[in-house]
């Protein structure tokens, strides 16, 4: 019988990014990209895939991504995957890519029909700066389909609005 408890969070870790600090690189790409496929299919898992840029303490803002909804896009063991998360009308579309540069289509098929808005956050394609984010805003519909070119490691974010349409 499986419980649901709303309170919890996560019950789990697993092998995370923050062990490439301890011992050289535990944490491969291949592992990263992996784990959505095996232990992520059992529930909840605490796992550490990285940040974007370091804050202090004080300089630090939580990301809040509510979720009523997820669904797998696309994705391939140990190369990539997609995954978008709904909260009311808004959606959090994430990609993450394994050790490979790599071209994903991304079909928005999930969306429901309107006009809705992409705010995007993605790395530079060729990789040549880690720490470079590239932010872009622009339409999209149940029928668009993302083109997303990763860096090896690379990844994307990003959060679709509904457009409103003066009702």
């Amino acid at each position: 019988m499986f419980l649901r408890h709303p309170e919890l969070i996560t019950q789990e870790g697993v092998l995370g990014n923050e062990y490439n600090k301890f011992d050289e690189n535990k944490c491969t790409l291949r592992h990263t990209v992996t784990l959505p496929f095996t232990r992520a299919l059992l529930g909840a898992m605490d796992f550490t895939p990285g940040g974007f840029i370091n804050r202090t303490p004080a300089a630090f803002k939580p990301a809040a991504v509510p979720t009523q909804e997820s669904v797998v896009v696309s994705g391939e063991v140990a190369k990539s995957i997609v995954v978008a998360r709904r909260a009311g009308r808004r959606w959090y579309l994430a990609a993450m890519n394994g050790d490979a540069a790599a071209e994903l289509s991304v079909p928005l098929s999930f969306l429901s029909a309107g006009a809705w808005t992409l705010r995007a956050f993605a790395d530079q394609p060729d990789g040549s700066d880690a720490q470079a984010v590239i932010e872009s805003t622009r339409p999209v519909s149940p029928g668009s389909v993302l083109r997303l070119s990763l860096a090896p490691g690379g990844g994307f974010a990003g959060i679709i609005t509904e457009t409103r349409t003066g009702r």
